[in-house]
């Protein structure tokens, strides 16, 4: 029980100490030490000196209250409370202000906004054994002395709301910045298999064309080269957006027509209607991500692959998409990778449908349906 207190407690513990005071600090100061000096004028206070003094403390020490949280309230508390108690009650009465209100109040927010827990239970419990001091030293009852620590109270539990949203929206954006970063750590899985899968095919017929046709053999080499250098320029990218500090990070759009290569092995192929310009951008990279990792899996885990179609067709409220091959599985395919998982978990997370299998009598194929009113353009 006590462990879950503890852990429930830590996660108002937002930001530590340690802003610097601010020029609206000064100018807070210098309005709250001149509204205690009107406001002792206006009273006709006996000892003025006494109370702009016991004022000047707290007040003075404002600008580091996000610095010294605990150290500050202590003494400005302290200030206060010798003052009144070395006074006597009508005295100390008459040299209390709104602008010694307005300090301590700020000073609490500070404590109870920028601290531990355990601090903060130390500074609010020096600060009401101050306050209760002082109000029975005026003439108050025991009664009278805790009931006037029910405003504080209050605004304690507004600071610390005020902490408790903070850390959501804090561990919202750490949130956001990790789903980015899978996102990019994703893409660069995808662009490493779809292009290394590439030159192990090209690798291959280089080694099977290289005596009876050199040229073929040479050419297939020059694709190897050409598709590496794009590897690393595209890993190069993303690999720097992983490492970039920025808060938004965004991908390079990619295009289904990227992976047509009609001439290739396999020839890959586009059909139906490719006009995706309106489409909102998690739609697209799902598509294409999706059609690259089809295109991938055909090539590591198929023998006699030859073709390799994808089809696109558009309603007002689906997209369908069917990535189709004519290879038959290779028998030296081990276990299943991550392939099919990605692109299922791609489907699903925009509400989608998707299925994957063989076709009959050769070849595999793979189909996702996906909602477009369920996406919101980026």
């Amino acid at each position: 029980m006590t462990g879950l207190i503890q852990g429930r407690f830590s996660n108002v513990a937002v930001v530590q100490p340690g802003a610097p005071p601010r020029r609206s600090d000064w100018v807070i100061s210098g309005v709250l030490l001149l509204l205690v000096i009107v406001e002792l004028w206006l009273k006709q206070a006996q000892q003025p000196i006494l109370g702009i003094a016991s004022a000047t403390v707290a007040i003075g020490l404002l600008p580091w209250r996000r610095q010294y949280p605990l150290h500050i309230t202590t003494i400005a508390f302290a200030a206060e409370a010798t003052t009144g108690l070395l006074t006597t009650p009508e005295l100390a009465g008459q040299l209390s202000t709104f602008g010694h209100l307005g300090a301590g109040l700020m000073l609490v927010y500070a404590l109870c906004r920028w601290l531990p827990p355990p601090q903060v239970a130390l500074g609010l419990g020096l600060v009401a054994m101050m306050v209760f001091l002082s109000e029975l030293h005026a003439g108050a009852s025991v009664l009278d002395s805790v009931s006037f620590l029910v405003p504080w109270l209050i605004l304690t539990l507004i600071a610390l709301a005020m902490r408790y949203r903070a850390r959501l929206i804090v561990q919202h954006h750490e949130q956001v910045r990790l789903n980015e970063r899978t996102a990019l750590a994703r893409e660069l899985h995808d662009t490493v298999a779809h292009h290394v899968s590439a030159i192990a095919v090209q690798a291959q017929a280089a080694q099977f064309v290289s005596e009876t046709d050199p040229s073929a053999a040479l050419k297939a080499i020059r694709t190897i080269e050409a598709v590496a250098n794009q590897t690393i320029e595209e890993m190069h990218r993303v690999v720097g957006l992983l490492r970039s500090e920025e808060q938004d990070l965004e991908l390079a759009h990619p295009h289904l027509q990227d992976l047509v290569d009609p001439s290739g092995n396999p020839a890959i192929s586009l059909h139906g209607d490719t006009e995706m310009s309106a489409l909102p951008r998690e739609i697209l990279d799902a598509v294409y991500r999706i059609a690259q990792e089809s295109i991938t899996n055909a090539r590591n885990h198929t023998t006699g692959l030859s073709s390799i179609d994808i089809t696109i067709g558009q309603s007002d409220q689906t997209l369908e998409l069917k990535i189709q091959n004519d290879g038959s599985p290779s028998p030296r395919t081990g276990a299943a990778g991550f392939g099919l998982i990605g692109m299922r978990e791609r489907t699903d997370a925009l509400g989608g449908t998707f299925q994957s299998g063989p076709c009959s009598p050769s070849g595999w194929y793979t189909s996702v349906s996906l909602p477009l009113r369920k996406s919101s353009a980026r």
